[in-house]
């Protein structure tokens, strides 16, 4: 009840007596300019900054051009340079292996890919595709001269 009488009681607005303004406007007008202008000098350090470490780029020469073509040949004879160096299989078993499903699979993919790369030589999620499926052939084709009997599923 005390409550409700004092509430009741108490002003509805608060007046200054005298206009603040003035007095908080002059204090906020020094930090704004020191503000911006510590807000300037970063941004010109971080533009310097960048610019600086960009810089050997422009300068750098381009980097010469391959063609797909001759891209895929380097690729192609590495891959059979690499599963050359292999030893030879020496019993028919590991003939009979080395033509199972998971390596026909490999080579045929591969053989896709690079055709997939003729046609979209910029796409390096397919150079990646090509690289590793070579990669997987090579194990695959290891693993199988190997251990002839055993089966191995790279995927």
């Amino acid at each position: 009840m005390e409550l409700d009488r004092l509430i009741q009681d108490a002003p509805k607005a608060l007046v200054p007596e005298r206009d603040l303004w003035p007095g908080i406007e002059s204090r906020l007008q020094p930090s704004v300019r020191r503000t911006s202008a510590w807000a300037l000098a970063a941004s010109l350090f971080i533009g310097l900054l960048i610019g600086s470490q960009l810089r050997p780029l422009w300068l750098a020469e381009p980097v010469p051009s391959v063609s797909t073509e001759r891209l895929l040949e380097l690729l192609e004879q590495q891959h059979q340079q690499r599963l050359a160096s292999l030893p030879q299989p020496h019993t028919m078993q590991t003939v009979i292996q080395s033509e199972n499903t998971d390596l026909r699979l490999l080579r045929e993919a591969r053989l896709e890919l690079k055709q997939a790369l003729r046609n979209q030589p910029d796409n390096l999620a397919l150079l990646d595709l090509l690289l590793w499926t070579q990669q997987r052939e090579f194990d695959l084709t290891q693993q199988q001269t190997r251990h002839p009997q055993q089966s191995y599923h790279p995927l």
